[in-house]
């Protein structure tokens, strides 16, 4: 398989091989299965910013059930109704941003964590997230090595009139394991604390890093509907505050309710 074609979904109900698909019973999002596997992360130097540094080869010994989509604002809002007194994401109410199927935006991180424990849920390591996007073939972006396009991803809109697109609407930009919108569309949050430099956490063996044990900052990752290519790269890190309510950011749970 070239580094151009991402990987298709097998039917529900198939062996869990990489890209097998179900249903989170609680929110009605489809998974995909990501297979365990070793893969390079971050960026070598003069290819990326000084925080994807340094390349390293991680493995990931567990697979896991990741979510095809980033949530969306149907997604949120079942869980809205069903929880008293959870405050609304902050363009709960703007056109713009809560048509049905759009991602969910204006979700800090401790609101993101909080959906994810109610789905049987929790936000990917950032490790699982790179995995996941590149997979073990090590591509530049989700779909390959090729630049991004708007077949493949949304991104490089204006600010005051820009948007995020209905979750799905570009399947050739899919990653190996099937999973859609992992560049552009929104940020996604991570559960790993934020370090500048990979050096700050870095173990004798990297097997499912979790990252440092404390910190100011979280990861997200991904890129969103309003930023140039180069934020796409499956590699590309950036931090956000927790409490970051941002109109660009929002999640994508890993593992769902026990249903086997």
């Amino acid at each position: 398989m070239s580094h151009d074609q991402a990987a298709p979904p097998q039917a529900a109900g198939t062996a869990l091989t990489v890209g097998a698909t179900g249903v989170n019973p609680i929110d009605g999002a489809t998974w995909v299965w990501v297979s365990p596997g070793r893969f390079t992360m971050g960026s070598p130097p003069g290819e990326g910013f000084d925080d994807e540094c340094p390349a390293h080869p991680v493995t990931i010994t567990r697979g896991f059930r990741l979510y095809q989509h980033p949530v969306t604002n149907e997604q949120y809002g079942q869980y809205l109704r069903s929880r008293s007194g959870v405050k609304a994401p902050l363009y709960w109410t703007d056109r713009r941003f809560n048509e049905p199927k759009q991602p969910v935006v204006g979700v800090d991180w401790i609101e993101a964590r909080a959906y994810c424990e109610w789905a049987g849920a929790r936000l990917p390591t950032e490790a699982e997230w790179e995995y996941a996007a590149r997979g073990p073939e090590n591509r530049q972006y989700p779909w390959g090595d090729s630049a991004p396009c708007a077949t493949l991803a949304v991104f490089g809109q204006d600010w005051e009139k820009g948007r995020p697109a209905e979750v799905g609407g570009r399947p050739r930009g899919g990653s190996w394991c099937g999973a859609h919108d992992m560049a552009g569309n929104v940020w996604e949050w991570c559960s790993d604390w934020f370090s500048d430099s990979y050096y700050a956490s870095m173990k004798t063996v990297w097997s499912d890093p979790t990252g440092p044990s404390k910190g100011v900052y979280h990861v997200v990752r991904g890129g969103a509907w309003l930023n140039g290519p180069y934020y796409l790269r499956a590699a590309h890190r950036r931090d956000s505050r927790l409490g970051d309510r941002s109109l660009h950011m929002g999640l994508r749970p890993v593992g769902v309710a026990p249903q086997d």
